[in-house]
């Protein structure tokens, strides 16, 4: 049984469902931890497949807008519904069944695990039938799917993004979940290494932040930020930024690059190809780039001030040395179910 629903259900209700992986992309890679799915019974994913593919009445089937619900390590699709689909549909609209079934065929070539929920939103952000061509073309290439959409969900909310940006992980939603829970009203928030700025923005929506300032060193990042943030800054970490934020800051957050080099080669597919390698490469131990921000941060943060960011968990006793060594105290809070491990950095009053 998956979201309360039985096999019995499906075949009398005609719902279908997908799982949504809590890995390198919320809606499924061609070259993705695939975990989750192998936990899905073979019989469920014929019955949801069949369901999809017998709309009676000359009608077809498409995911509707319902959200993903948590069951276990992944997400499913519980509220698709059948809706018939009109011969005259207007274009950037949904489109015949014959077509839609073709999108799905190619993508599931390329390897793509989630073909049906991708080709929904393919269908759904296409303005009309020489872009849905385009945008299905380039994600069957390999293309990261949010660069194809032009845009990223994140912390429930949809944000701008483009090619040659870093995509933001689900499991980063996790540190914006804790670290609402520590940041102060009308806080002061500063987002480095900003990417896209999501993980900022959801943040200063999360706590109702006073200010929020983001800063990246990628020109291409600075401006998708722009898109997302009205304060961004392009500069190496720090020196970007005006000298009005020298000790007002009250959230730094944080996302590096912290993947080892050595282990670059074995990321999926779409982020070696199609992210920046600054982005991803984090020196021989993964903590380069960590290292420069912790040994500045105490000029930037406020008093209270915090600075949160995000390791593996095989990282996080050097981080914590290298904390300790700047003077500063850190507390480490992980989540097993997300492989997710978030550090918080403070000053040291003791």
């Amino acid at each position: 049984m998956y979201a309360g629903c039985s096999l019995d259900s499906f075949a009398g209700r005609a719902r279908a469902a997908q799982l949504h992986p809590r890995g390198r992309s919320r809606f499924g890679g061609c070259t993705q931890n695939v975990r989750d799915l192998k936990e899905l019974p073979t019989a469920f994913l014929e019955i949801a497949n069949v369901l999809r593919r017998s709309a009676d009445g000359g009608g077809g089937w498409r995911l509707s807008g319902a959200d993903p619900v948590p069951v276990g390590g992944g997400r499913v699709l519980v509220e698709c519904r059948r809706e018939a689909v009109a011969t005259g549909a207007p274009a950037g609209g949904t489109v015949e069944p014959m077509e839609s079934e073709e999108i799905v065929i190619r993508l599931r070539a390329a390897g793509c695990v989630f073909a049906e929920d991708e080709a929904a939103l393919l269908l759904e952000t296409a303005r009309d039938d020489e872009e849905l061509e385009s945008m299905v073309a380039r994600r069957v290439q390999g293309l990261p799917l949010e660069h194809v959409l032009g845009w990223v969900e994140f912390a429930g909310r949809r944000y701008s993004i483009g090619p040659g940006v870093f995509v933001p992980r689900p499991r980063t939603e996790f540190l914006v979940r804790e670290v609402a829970k520590l940041a102060p009203e009308k806080a002061v928030v500063l987002d480095l290494c900003c990417g896209s700025g999501a993980v900022g923005a959801a943040l200063a929506e999360a706590i109702g932040a006073g200010e929020l300032h983001a800063s990246d060193d990628d020109p291409a990042a600075v401006a998708c930020a722009r898109q997302n943030v009205q304060n961004v800054y392009e500069g190496d970490l720090y020196d970007g930024l005006p000298a009005s934020l020298r000790g007002r800051v009250d959230v730094l957050v944080v996302i590096a690059p912290y993947v080892p080099t050595d282990a670059i080669a074995l990321l999926p597919h779409e982020a070696r190809d199609f992210e920046p390698l600054s982005t991803l490469d984090g020196g021989a131990d993964g903590l380069d780039v960590l290292r420069r921000v912790i040994s500045a941060a105490a000029e930037w943060l406020a008093p209270a001030g915090l600075l949160a960011t995000e390791v593996s968990e095989g990282q996080v006793r050097a981080l914590v040395e290298l904390v300790a060594a700047a003077g500063l105290e850190s507390t480490v809070i992980r989540d097993d179910d997300l492989d997710a491990t978030v550090v918080v950095v403070r000053r040291s009053y003791g």
